[in-house]
């Protein structure tokens, strides 16, 4: 499990920056105001990726991404 969350984060990671990168090049978003953010998500990534290997049992990181697909999945049929 946790090298598959290890994986899946690393697809995450590149698929985002990839789409990112997208809509800087067409115009459609300016990079600056979100580098606090990028910042914050880059050591909330580290953060959650160092509980996770390290101090998170398998059975939580389950629960966790059980708990995830399950907001991702009633997010998308209620239309947002």
């Amino acid at each position: 499990m946790k090298h598959t969350a290890g994986v899946s984060s690393a697809s995450i990671v590149v698929n985002s920056l990839s789409g990112i990168l997208g809509h800087v090049l067409r115009g459609n978003m300016h990079l600056f105001p979100f580098i606090p953010v990028i910042i914050v998500v880059i050591a909330g990534g580290l953060l959650g990726s160092l509980i996770g290997s390290h101090k998170a049992s398998e059975r939580l990181l389950q629960r966790l991404l059980g708990v995830v697909l399950l907001l991702a999945g009633g997010k998308m049929l209620l239309g947002g």
